[in-house]
């Protein structure tokens, strides 16, 4: 499996290639996370800050993590002009790679 560089974009039939070969797959929808914060006065003006932020990063207001090679990367789906990093297609609709991490828990289940 190739492993891609923040900032690299995928098209839907690479994005889901590359999904069916995670180990693990999970998206999360920015506006219903963490929602008990709003109950706090003065944090939840800082987290509805935080949240148009992450808004501009993942326009369709989702996250979609995939856990490959004990990495968790987070995807956002765009609808802008692009070219898949994979199969060079140029695309209206396209995944982009926005921030990948190693993560413990993954290389732990791993073993």
């Amino acid at each position: 499996m190739l492993s891609f560089n923040e900032g690299a974009t995928l098209c839907f039939s690479c994005f889901k290639k590359r999904e069916s070969s995670a180990v693990e797959t999970k998206t999360e929808n920015i506006m219903k996370s963490n929602w008990g914060l709003y109950l706090i006065p003065f944090v939840n003006s800082i987290t509805l800050i935080s949240k148009a932020n992450k808004c501009e990063t993942f326009p369709d207001g989702n996250i979609y993590h995939i856990y490959i090679d004990m990495n968790d990367e987070q995807w956002s789906k765009n609808k802008n002009l692009g070219t898949c990093s994979e199969c060079r297609k140029f695309v209206n609709t396209y995944y982009q790679l926005e921030k990948k991490e190693s993560d413990i828990f993954i290389t732990l289940k791993c073993m």
